[in-house]
């Protein structure tokens, strides 16, 4: 099954215009508002890429249940976009906007999916993501490239940047969720576009 998975991963990667399956990579979001009690982060115009090259990871999945699980293992990600952001990021106090990217090492993101059934129009039954959690891990350190920082002001961006860095954790931490939240709910979508083009009954056919 995991040979599979990864088979439709690259698939989705790629895209499969004649099925109506847009690629994956990069992931295109016009405007993503992150508001969190301190801080305030907006990002338009923003391609995540990376995700073609992600490997699926130990595939668990219930047919009775109608349960899916499994991890993406990428390499690297990167967000290229732009930023407006007010407020303080872990007491440091943050403000700017301009063109920005994010570019992380290793990282890891698991899902755990519920299914359901449809009927397609020719009468057979289909499986679809019905809705889906997901949990991200940066496995190795993260870079963050924001441009015009506190206007411009080279010292002070200077060590926005380095604080950024030493704790990119705890910055992802803040972030991320919103972030895979809107690309996975996309990806999602070209999974089930996917999943449209075989019925259930011949799903498992070996």
């Amino acid at each position: 099954m995991t040979k599979s998975a990864n088979i439709a991963a690259r698939l989705i990667g790629k895209g499969v215009p004649s099925l109506g399956i847009e690629s994956t990579d990069p992931i295109k979001i016009d405007l993503l508002d992150i508001k969190l009690p301190t801080i305030q982060l907006t990002y338009k115009e923003t391609n995540m890429k990376g995700y073609s090259k992600c490997e699926v990871q130990n595939v668990k999945f219930n047919m009775d249940a109608l349960k899916l699980k499994f991890d993406l293992k990428c390499p690297s990600l990167e967000v290229i976009g732009h930023y407006v952001v007010s407020g303080d990021l872990l007491s440091l106090p943050l403000e700017g906007q301009g063109p920005c990217k994010t570019t992380t090492g290793s990282f890891l993101i698991r899902i755990d999916a519920d299914l359901k059934r449809v009927t397609g129009d020719d009468g057979k039954t289909y499986l679809a993501i019905k809705k889906f959690k997901q949990v991200s891990e940066a496995l190795e350190p993260v870079k963050f490239q924001y441009d015009n920082l506190f206007n411009g002001q080279k010292e002070l961006s200077d060590a926005a940047h380095a604080f950024a860095h030493e704790h990119y954790k705890e910055v992802l931490a803040l972030f991320q969720d919103p972030i895979q939240d809107a690309n996975f709910k996309y990806i999602s979508k070209c999974i089930n576009q996917l999943l449209k083009t075989t019925p259930i009954d011949d799903l498992f056919i070996h």
